[in-house]
């Protein structure tokens, strides 16, 4: 993990990688739904089938998750700390991980703690600037 505090500019720089992630999802989602589109422009048969169906699950599923990573989610790699709400603490699938809750109502995902000392260093980071972890 890959965070530093910058007192100079009152920043958290977060290196991961979460951009590209999150842009490759984006476009993921957005193909799957124009895929989606083109089978229903091309089969215009009354009654729906199960692949109909499917394909309707489908597009209904790839909206929720476009609509989660642009508008819930922030891939920011510099924090400024004046947008930080708070840090979050969860457990997910037995592991520990931290998020930062920013004012404008988006999360900062902080995926790659690999090890437990690395969960404690960051925590250890963001209660010296100042954090309660929650």
């Amino acid at each position: 993990m890959n965070v530093k505090f910058k007192p100079e500019n009152n920043t958290f720089e977060i290196k991961d990688g979460l951009r590209t992630v999150y842009i490759v999802l984006i476009v993921l989602m957005f193909i799957n739904i124009l895929n989606g589109v083109i089978y229903f422009i091309g089969n215009r048969v009354p009654p729906f089938e199960f692949l109909h169906y499917l394909w309707i699950c489908t597009g209904l599923a790839s909206l929720v998750i476009l609509w989660f990573f642009i508008f819930r989610k922030s891939s920011l790699s510099e924090v400024p700390l004046d947008q930080i709400r708070g840090v979050i603490e969860k457990k997910v699938l037995g592991k520990k991980k931290l998020l930062l809750q920013l004012k404008n109502g988006r999360t900062r995902d902080l995926p790659q703690m690999k090890t437990v000392s690395d969960h404690l260093t960051l925590r250890k980071i963001f209660e010296d600037a100042g954090f309660e972890i929650r």
